[in-house]
């Protein structure tokens, strides 16, 4: 027997999704007023930050439909971005790196349908005219870098961003939907739930890594975007104002989340 529990959203939360909100609206009007550089790596990197405040806007309407840990998959990409925005600043490798990644991908893409037995020959055909170009971009990429390949947490470690490390994993938990995330969602005390109600600690962390990722990702777009006299200032401010009163909010059991979801 499937419960389907009914959505309410908890004082806490709904002061933490208002919050949020503000801080879309602050974010937003700055975007509406920023001058993107016109190359690398300001380019990309201002690229990131919009990234960055678009998933953030997912963060907020999935939790105001009752979804919030399904918003995770979205905080986990903010906060990897928020490394490469970094890194790119401070790593003159990092945008190869990046296209290396970027190559790695689609060549594995290629490699796994070629060896599939049932590919249609017009995509087997598609894919070995797009190939020479998918090598041409990999080969010196992968000569360069295929002894020094970067995972996440070194990634977040060299982005001065070692706290995200055991958070990373909780958010990974979520992304995968392992058992620990599966048991959470659905599995109720007598019977497994649909649209189950998530603990308060579990909704506020979700909510106050993807604050974090989207105010350090603000302050490094300042030294890189150009914005009109003042504006980035202004709304900066406004945005650690509406960050102070969010973590003034955090429930002590938060504390304690990371040994109750660390993944198996």
């Amino acid at each position: 027997m499937v419960q389907p529990q009914r959505f309410v959203m908890t004082p806490l939360i709904q002061s933490a999704l208002s919050i949020s909100n503000g801080l879309l609206t602050e974010v937003n009007a700055l975007i509406g007023s920023m001058r993107a550089p016109t190359n690398a790596p300001g380019r990309p990197q201002t690229a990131l930050f919009m990234t960055i405040a678009e998933q953030f806007e997912s963060v907020v309407r999935l939790a105001l439909a009752g979804l919030i840990t399904h918003s995770a998959v979205h905080v986990r990409s903010m906060s990897e971005a928020v490394a490469d925005l970094h890194l790119l600043g401070t790593d003159q490798d990092h945008v190869d790196r990046m296209r290396y990644n970027q190559a790695v991908g689609e060549k594995r893409f290629y490699d796994h349908l070629l060896e599939s037995d049932g590919l249609p020959e017009s995509v087997r055909q598609l894919i070995e005219e797009r190939m020479p170009g998918c090598l041409e971009r990999y080969t010196p990429l992968h000569a360069k870098f295929k002894s020094a390949k970067q995972s996440q947490a070194q990634a977040f470690i060299a982005a001065d961003m070692e706290y995200m490390l055991p958070f990373y994993t909780m958010l990974c938990g979520f992304s995968h939907n392992d058992l620990s995330a599966l048991g959470l969602r659905h599995q109720g005390e007598r019977a497994m739930t649909h649209r189950a109600e998530t603990p308060d600690e579990v909704a506020f962390v979700i909510l106050q890594l993807a604050v974090t990722a989207l105010m350090q990702a603000t302050s490094n777009i300042g030294g890189i975007a150009k914005f009109r006299d003042g504006e980035f200032d202004r709304r900066f401010t406004a945005m650690n104002d509406l960050f102070g009163k969010l973590l003034d909010s955090r429930p002590i059991k938060t504390d304690d989340l990371l040994e109750q979801k660390r993944c198996p």
